[in-house]
């Protein structure tokens, strides 16, 4: 049994830190758009772009201290280059899919810390889709 949990939680602590270099590399994305938003036009844009990008950074915080409370090591500040997804709401619903699957691990190991964590990051998990007038619409998955 003890082994198993050992398991479960090595595993946790990798997908933990797969989830941290995923929401810095989303930061990044984020802060790009927010720059190269040019008009006065784009201010909306680079203002919502810049309020997600705290919230990702934020995120990867609480992800990373989660991590080191489990004993493991959060990876370097500089995260890989992920394939960049144009479709806004697939990419929504794999991040949503992915923390509802750490949230079961981390209940079915009774981290209850890690638990509450991830349900924060879940409900704050907002996602933009750029619509044909291009505005934004913000779709809360929860």
């Amino acid at each position: 049994m003890r082994a198993s949990n050992e398991l479960c939680g090595t595993q946790l602590i990798e997908a933990l830190n797969e989830d941290i270099e995923r929401e810095l590399r989303i930061a990044d994305e984020l802060i790009e758009r927010a720059l190269s938003a040019a008009s006065l036009r784009m201010e909306a844009v680079r203002s919502h772009s810049c309020a997600c990008a705290a919230a990702a950074m934020r995120h990867a915080t609480a992800l990373a201290a989660e991590v080191l409370h489990l004993g493991g090591v959060p990876p370097p500040c500089i995260p890989r280059d992920l394939p960049c997804s144009r479709d806004r709401m697939a990419h929504a619903s794999d991040l949503f899919r992915r923390y509802r699957q750490r949230l079961k691990m981390a209940n079915d190991l009774g981290l209850l810390g890690l638990e509450e964590v991830l349900r924060e990051i879940i409900q704050d998990l907002r996602v933009c889709s750029r619509t044909r007038n291009g505005m934004f619409r913000l779709i809360r998955i929860s």
